[in-house]
C-alpha cells in the first residue's frame, strides 16, 4: 500500500506536464501511488500522463470530460484507498524539488503534525531551478490550527490557502471535497482543514515550484464565475466575524475579495450587482482594514484610496497597479 497519494488534475499543459511528472518520479521518497486525472485536455496531456503510467505503474491516469479542476481533484480524493496515510495535491504544469515529499513527511513526523507546508518558489523557466537534494533543515514555523487559518486567511503569511506546497494526513480529507463548478475552491476549503488539524508545520525550504503565467494583477482576466469569491468570502467572514482571534482575518479576506471584484471588473452587466455588494462591504469594513497592522499593504492603500470614491479607487490602481 503506497504511503502518500498524489492528486493532480490536468487540462492543455501538455507543454509543461512532461516535466512536471518527471519531478515526481524522481522523488527520493518513492513510496506514493499518483493519480493523473485528465479533465478532458484537448492537446497531447492524455497521451504524456500514460506513456508516464506505462512506464511506472505507480502512475494511474483517469480521463473524464472537461468538469473543472476541482471535479478532477475529488476524482482523485475518492481514488485514494482509506489506508493511505498522506496526500498531497500537485499542479500539472509545477515541478517538485527531489526531496520534496521527503523532506515535508518528516518534517510532519518528527513534530506530530497533521500538515506540514513548505515555502514556493515562482519561475518561468525550469532551467533556472536548483533542484538538486539538500540536507533537511530544521528552519520551522510551528503552528496552531488556528493561527494557521488565521494566517492564510491574511494572504500574507505563512501558509496561504493553496491547496498545493503542503502535505497532508489523509483523514482530514475523508469525506471532504471541493465545491464543484466554481473558482477559488482552495478558499473555500483549505482554511477548514487547516482548522481541523491538530497542529501545521512550515518548513522554510522553497521545495514546491509553481510555474508563473501571464500578466499583472488588473490584466488577469476575470469572468462572471470569478464573482464567486465574493460569496466564499463573505461566509467566511460570516463564520468568524464574532471571533476576536479569528475577526481580523476573515475582514482581510473580505476586503480582499471585494477589491478585487471593483478593480477588476466593468461597471456594466452582470457584473453589477457583485460590484454594488463589494462597495458596501468596503465602506463598511475600510477603516478596519486600515488600523489592522497585519493586512496586506495593498489592501490598505485599496482601503484608504476607496474615501475617494469607486472612480477614484479604480483610476490609482489602474495607474499603479
Amino acid at each position: 500500500m503506497a504511503e502518500v497519494s498524489i492528486i493532480i488534475p490536468v487540462y492543455n499543459t501538455g507543454a509543461y506536464l512532461g516535466e512536471c511528472l518527471a519531478s515526481i518520479a524522481n522523488q527520493t521518497f518513492g513510496n506514493f501511488e499518483v493519480f493523473v486525472i485528465d479533465d478532458g485536455s484537448k492537446d497531447n496531456c492524455l497521451a504524456i500522463a500514460q506513456k508516464f503510467a506505462s512506464k511506472d505503474s505507480r502512475f494511474k491516469v483517469i480521463h473524464q470530460e472537461n468538469r473543472g479542476m476541482a471535479s478532477a481533484r475529488n476524482v482523485g480524493i475518492k481514488m485514494t484507498p482509506h489506508e493511505t496515510t498522506w496526500i498531497t495535491f500537485i499542479d500539472s504544469d509545477d515541478i517538485l524539488s527531489p526531496d520534496y515529499l521527503d523532506h515535508l513527511i518528516k518534517t510532519a513526523l518528527e513534530n506530530d503534525a497533521d500538515i506540514c507546508c513548505c515555502d514556493k518558489e515562482p519561475f518561468r523557466d525550469s532551467s533556472s531551478l536548483d533542484l538538486d537534494i539538500h540536507p533537511l533543515t530544521k528552519n520551522i514555523l510551528t503552528l496552531t490550527n488556528l493561527e494557521a487559518t488565521r494566517n492564510c486567511l491574511y494572504q500574507n503569511e505563512y501558509p496561504d490557502y493553496s491547496v498545493w506546497n503542503k502535505i497532508y494526513k489523509f483523514k482530514l480529507w475523508e469525506g471532504r471535497y471541493f465545491p464543484e463548478g466554481k473558482f477559488f475552491e482552495d478558499l473555500a476549503v483549505v482554511p477548514v482543514v487547516l482548522s481541523e488539524s491538530n497542529k501545521v508545520i512550515f518548513l522554510k525550504e522553497p521545495l514546491y515550484k509553481y510555474r508563473k503565467h501571464g500578466t499583472s494583477f488588473l490584466a488577469t482576466s476575470f469572468v462572471f464565475e470569478k464573482t464567486v469569491i465574493l460569496n466564499v468570502a463573505e461566509k467566511i467572514y460570516e463564520k468568524y466575524k464574532d471571533d476576536k482571534f479569528m475577526q481580523g482575518a476573515a475582514t482581510s479576506t473580505l476586503a480582499s475579495s471585494c477589491f478585487s471584484i471593483i478593480l477588476r471588473t466593468k461597471d456594466e452587466e452582470p457584473f453589477k450587482e457583485f460590484r454594488k455588494r463589494s462597495w458596501e462591504w468596503i465602506r463598511t469594513l475600510r477603516w478596519k482594514t486600515i488600523r489592522d497592522p497585519r493586512t496586506r499593504t495593498r489592501n490598505k492603500i485599496a482601503a484608504i484610496a476607496s474615501y475617494g470614491g469607486e472612480k477614484f479607487l479604480s483610476a490609482l490602481f489602474r495607474r499603479f497597479g
